[in-house]
Order: C-alpha cells, then sequence, then structure tokens
C-alpha cells in the first residue's frame, strides 16, 4: 500500500458499452470536460449531472457520491489547487486524458476515460505521471545482466512483463516481485521513483533473476468483478501464475524460485506460497503481520497529527468513521452485500472479509520454507507494530530471518524526522543494503 488512500485512488471504472462508431474531438474539448468535472467536485455539484457519464458508470455511481469521495481525498492529500497540466492517450477506441492536478500535498491526476458516443466510461484518481524519473541506483552494473520483455499468461488475460537476466553460464535463482495494493505498474513507479526497478537491477547485478509484471488493476481493472473482489484477485493469483512461467525459463534454476512482496504483496506472500507449493522461499519487504483495517486506522492518525493538526479538513471525524466501519468488520456484521459506501475506503465488503478471514502470520507458521521479514523502522504504512507481530508469529524459527532499517520508510528510502507522504516524491533509490542483505540471503540458500 503506497500510503492510505492507495485503494481509493481507483474510484470507478465500468465496463465499457459495446463498441460503436468512433467519435473524435479536439484535445481541448476533453480538457474541457476533465476541468468542469473538477469544478464540479470542488464546488460540491458534481452529483448533479450524471448524463456525462456511460450508463454502466451511472450504475456504479447510484450506491456512491462524488461529492463524499472528493471529500476523503482532500482529507488524505490536502486542498485542491489547481490543474497544471493535461495528457491524452488512445486505447482502442477510447481517448483517455489525465488532468494533472495540484492538491496541496501532492500531485494526482484525475484520469478520464471517454468512450466513442464522448460519454465518461472510465474515472480514476491514479499518481500524476512526473516530468522526469529517478536515475538509476549506482549499485546497478547493466553490464552485467539483459532485460528482456515477456508476457505472463494469467489465464484470462496476458501481463507486460520483464525479466533482468544474469549474464551467467549456470542456472541462477529467480525473484518474482510482488506489488503492494493499487494499480501499479512494472517498476511499482510511484512519484519519480522505481523501487521495482532499482530491487530487480540490483539483484541481478548480484547474478539473480527477476521477474516484474504490470498489475492487472494498472493493465486492465475491468478483468475484476469490483463488487467481489478480494486481496488475493488483485495481488496473489497472478503472482502465483507468474512463479510457475518463471521456473521454465531458460537459465533459471526451477528449484530456486523466490517470492518477493512488498506491502500488500508482503501479506500475500505466505499465501502465495501456500498455493504455489514449490516456491524455495518467500520476502516480505514492509508486509503487515495484522489486519489492513487496523493498520488504516493508524495511517489515519499518524497523517492526521502531521497533515490536518487543526482538523481543518475533518480527519479526526474522518478517522472516528473508520474505526467504526472497522468494529463492523470485526464484529462479524459486515456481509457480501453491505454497500461501499459503508465499507472502508468504499472498497468492496468482499475484500474485507478475505482481511477478516485472512491469518497471513499463521499461514506462514504453517510453511516450511526459508522467509525473510525485512522492515523500516521510519515506515508510518506498515508500522514497527506488525513487525512486531512478526516477531511474535516466526521468532526464533530456524528457517525465518527478520531485520529492521533505521531511517528506512515503507519504500526502503532513506529520511529523517517524522515520515510523511510527501518524501516519496523525492528523487530516491532502494537502500543499498536492503539490496544486499536480500543477495546474500537468496545466495546462502
Amino acid at each position: 500500500m503506497k500510503a492510505c488512500f492507495a485503494i481509493l485512488f481507483t474510484i470507478l471504472f465500468a465496463a465499457p458499452a459495446l463498441s460503436q462508431e468512433l467519435q473524435t474531438a479536439p484535445p481541448d474539448v476533453y480538457e474541457q470536460g476533465a476541468s468542469q468535472l473538477l469544478a464540479a467536485m470542488q464546488e460540491g455539484t458534481a452529483d448533479d449531472n450524471m448524463e456525462i457519464f456511460t450508463e454502466e458508470l451511472k450504475a456504479a455511481l447510484s450506491s456512491l457520491k462524488l461529492q463524499d469521495l472528493w471529500a476523503q481525498l482532500q482529507q488524505q492529500v490536502g486542498s485542491f489547487r489547481q490543474i497544471s497540466r493535461y495528457l491524452h492517450e488512445e486505447s482502442g477506441e477510447y481517448h483517455v486524458v489525465m488532468a494533472v492536478t495540484e492538491f496541496s500535498n501532492m500531485e494526482l491526476a484525475l484520469r478520464l476515460v471517454y468512450d466513442p458516443s464522448m460519454k465518461i466510461a472510465g474515472l480514476q484518481f491514479v499518481q500524476a505521471p512526473p516530468l522526469t524519473f529517478t536515475p538509476a541506483p549506482a549499485y546497478a552494473d547493466t553490464t552485467r545482466f539483459i532485460e528482456t520483455e515477456l508476457a505472463i499468461d494469467c489465464g484470462d488475460i496476458q501481463l507486460p512483463a520483464l525479466l533482468a537476466m544474469p549474464r551467467s553460464e549456470s542456472l541462477v535463482p529467480l525473484v518474482v516481485l510482488v506489488h503492494g495494493s493499487g494499480p501499479n505498474d512494472i517498476d511499482e513507479t510511484i512519484g519519480p521513483n522505481k523501487p521495482f526497478r532499482d530491487i530487480a537491477w540490483g539483484l541481478a547485478t548480484q547474478g539473480i533473476a527477476v521477474l516484474r509484471y504490470e498489475k492487472r488493476t494498472k493493465n486492465k481493472v475491468t478483468s475484476l468483478d469490483m463488487k467481489t473482489m478480494t486481496p488475493w484477485e488483485e495481488t496473489g493469483m497472478d503472482a502465483v501464475s507468474a512463479a510457475k512461467q518463471a521456473a521454465g525459463l531458460e537459465g533459471v534454476d526451477p528449484q530456486r524460485i523466490f517470492v518477493l512482496g512488498h506491502s500488500l504483496g508482503g501479506m500475500m506472500a505466505p499465501e502465495i506460497a501456500r498455493q504455489s507449493g514449490s516456491l524455495a522461499g518467500i520476502i516480505l519487504l514492509g508486509g503487515n503481520s495484522g489486519k489492513l483495517y487496523d493498520i488504516i486506522i493508524r495511517q489515519y492518525e499518524h497523517l492526521a497529527a502531521i497533515q490536518d493538526p487543526d482538523n481543518a479538513h475533518g480527519t479526526r471525524e474522518e478517522t472516528e468513521k473508520i474505526r467504526q466501519k472497522a468494529a463492523l468488520i470485526r464484529s462479524g456484521a459486515l456481509t457480501p452485500d453491505t454497500p461501499p459506501e459503508e465499507t472502508i475506503l468504499n472498497t468492496p465488503a468482499s475484500y474485507w472479509l478475505y482481511i477478516k478471514d485472512y491469518n497471513q502470520a499463521e499461514t506462514a507458521r504453517q510453511l516450511d520454507i526459508p522467509t525473510l521479514i525485512l522492515q523500516g523502522e521510519r515506515d508510518y504504512q506498515v508500522d514497527m507494530l506488525e513487525y512486531q507481530g512478526w516477531q511474535e508469529a516466526l521468532g526464533g524459527r530456524p528457517k525465518v530471518r527478520m531485520k529492521s532499517y533505521p531511517g528506512l520508510n515503507h519504500l526502503f528510502f532513506h529520511g529523517e524526522g517524522t515520515p510523511k507522504p510527501e518524501e516519496y516524491y523525492q528523487q530516491m533509490n532502494t537502500d543499498v543494503q536492503v539490496i544486499m542483505d536480500i543477495s546474500s540471503w537468496i545466495q546462502g540458500i
């Protein structure tokens, strides 16, 4: 989870309508539409004109209020300031416009997907594409490996992938990288930073192959049923497919396939291992040992103290709502039919029911494979309480190694002082010691 608002970023993306004759329009027409929708959200009138949306998106919006989502967004990223620029792309018969929008704490992009009839078929708040990206880390030597494009066959979908393959005459171990929550790309890009690229290139330099792929929610969110989605469909099942296919790659030792899960991917790593049945080990980077809904409460409390200390945006009240919704989950009163507006972050009830029933620490205890658990001590998203949970569940087991890093945050970037979301948007690389610790651990198995 890149931030406590990661799930909120994918607000809505309804299934597109049937193919129609494409109507093209000048870019400024789409830009005007995005500007008008943002203005309506700011003015509190966004729910008054539903005719701009497709029937599918209107149906998805029927149980939600754009105005409520806008209020939640500003509580998390600060006050709306202005639109700074627009980006355009064509996706088949659809036109996508991204309005890069400045809030007081960070930039986001409102991503609107227009269908051929000029109706809005998709609506998301996503990370704003940066103007420049962080250079590759000094510890990555690109002459020591070859990177090639692949596709992961996940049954109903093909996910673009990259394989960083060491130049070696012998079989090499391979690590599959599994994302945190949100619509992540191949590099798990956040702002100008590419932590999965850093990890892949760092390990490949050390003689370890790395397979990373675009997450399903980034590539084709409509491949998921947003009414019944769980963390397994979002993050787990495609990792199993990737690990299986990785074992058949030329030059890879099929007996030494590892999964490295970051954040939500770390939470799911024990279950990925259980269902894979043949992994050589798992690596958890900032993976939570407890319930995600409890973590989100602590995230809100942390952000309220540093971003809304005077409660100007009502963060205390929003935090109390999260507590009440978490209590609903714990009590067993949450049902599959509970509407999204009554759940945490407007996420399907199925998502939270899965988390309630899933015990990742116990699942990990039942595994008989090497496990490496790494934690940043400045991580406010998956904090040290979660690391202590892993220590209590797995501490002292011969195949488990654990380490925490003073000064590192949730992305395993170095920082000082009170951790803030803004630091993710400063150009940084994954800490070299993390790369070396993972490498030495794998080479020792």
